[in-house]
């Protein structure tokens, strides 16, 4: 297995990896304080989280382990998985159930795709604390320039469109990670013939927010 690893020097010691797993490939049980967050992007892999087995398929289920809870992973399949984890120290105070997703939840699917002004598709995985955006920015869409509060992580999926956080302008494609801490102004747009699709995680959840007099 191959790994890419991206530090985002925040509080919370994030830390964004994906991996290239050769079939066949087992990763043994193992523990950690850190909370993780999975999914895969081409390929499929099995998770196994506290004793139970999860198929993830791309870009059709994420995967949720809490911090402390035993998991492992094999790819079963014939072909090479590319997958994508998030690790993240806890951190009281920014986390409980935020959204809806059903307490205590392994296995997120992805919710039906919807169309947004701009040229925007959008679906999710939604978790407790957390959402992961699934987003296709189709030929000449642009997402304003925005800022807002908590962080945002970027990885690329298929195509490619420019991104600009802060004073940053770069062309984001496949398996390329950004980064928006709180408040940094960003933006992207597409100046390309295809369309472009992302993976775009929100810690806090942006669009999946319970009424607050509803969150625990």
């Amino acid at each position: 297995m191959s790994t890419s690893l991206y530090a985002l020097d925040d509080p919370a010691g994030t830390v964004v990896m994906i991996n290239e797993v050769a079939p066949g490939a087992v990763v043994p049980q193992h523990v950690h304080d850190e909370h993780q967050i999975g999914l895969c992007l081409r390929g499929g892999f099995i998770m196994e989280v506290d004793g139970r087995d999860y198929p993830i398929p791309a870009l059709e289920t994420a995967y949720f382990a809490p911090g402390g809870t035993p998991h492992a992973a094999r790819n079963e399949s014939g072909a090479t998985a590319v997958t994508v984890d998030i690790k993240r120290k806890p951190v009281p105070g920014e986390e409980g159930q935020l959204t809806r997703s059903p307490p205590g939840a392994v296995a997120l699917p992805l919710t039906e795709m919807r169309a947004v002004k701009g040229g925007l598709g959008i679906s999710f995985f939604v978790g407790p604390w957390f959402e992961i955006m699934l987003s296709s920015l189709q030929p000449g869409a642009r997402m304003p320039l925005h800022s807002h509060r908590g962080i945002q992580i970027g990885i690329g999926v298929s195509g490619t469109y420019t991104m600009q956080v802060g004073e940053e302008i770069r062309p984001f494609g496949p398996e390329v990670v950004y980064h928006a801490p709180e408040y940094v102004p960003h933006s992207g747009w597409n100046d390309e013939s295809r369309d472009a699709t992302s993976l775009n995680v929100f810690i806090p959840p942006r669009w999946n927010l319970r009424p607050k007099r509803e969150r625990a």
